[in-house]
């Protein structure tokens, strides 16, 4: 005669299903929670690799160089010192790109001023103006317009900044204004103090008439 089966091992079926199902469910909680946690992480490392430092910090940056110290950028505002450290440029922009493997600002519909014995002293309007932080270079594209408070400046297509020579070397349309003439050309020269230009190429010479 057979014995019966427990009825107990019957009921102990539910149970083993509701222990099997409660893993599957923690399972999947603990990959969804893990998971994400991981990708937002890559996602701020990232983030933080492709943003605009702040420059003047005194680590290097990723390719293992010194920024010089006193450059100041803040969103779209940089400050660039002079070489014994006083404060030189000002600019703002639309736009500005930090390019760490090279070293340069890029500023896109930019103004900006240059400052002399610590105050403003000319203005500088750019369409995009790119700055080479090793060498102390401007490069100044489309509708540079320059002007001092003494009311001389110029116009032209480009321009550049000689940080060596201290000159401003202008190219294409260039139009030099002051109280008393202008002169246009295809090429310029001009020291910081507007004092002496040297403009070459289809050269012409305006002298106003005196007021008096």
């Amino acid at each position: 005669m057979r014995s019966p089966i427990p009825k107990a091992n019957k009921s102990r079926w539910p149970i083993v299903i509701i222990v099997c199902v409660c893993v599957i469910v923690l399972g999947l909680g603990i990959y969804h929670y893990i998971i994400p946690a991981r990708d937002n992480g890559k996602e701020s490392d990232t983030a933080d690799k492709g943003t605009t430092p702040v420059l003047g910090r005194s680590e290097p940056d990723e390719f293992g160089r010194e920024l010089k110290p006193g450059i100041t950028l803040e969103g779209t505002k940089i400050i660039l010192p002079e070489p014994g450290g006083a404060l030189g440029w000002e600019f703002c922009a639309e736009r500005i790109e930090y390019d760490s493997k090279n070293n340069h600002v890029y500023l896109v519909g930019a103004e900006g001023e240059k400052f002399i014995n610590g105050k403003p002293d000319i203005k500088i309007q750019a369409g995009y103006i790119g700055l080479d932080l090793e060498s102390d270079q401007i490069d100044l594209k489309d509708r540079v317009i320059i002007e001092s408070k003494q009311d001389q400046g110029f116009s032209a297509e480009c321009a550049v900044w000689d940080s060596c020579a201290r000159k401003f070397k202008a190219y294409g349309n260039v139009l030099y204004k002051n109280n008393s003439s202008e002169i246009s050309g295809d090429e310029m020269e001009i020291d910081l103090e507007f004092e002496k230009a040297r403009v070459k190429g289809n050269v012409r010479l305006h002298i106003y008439a005196s007021s008096d």
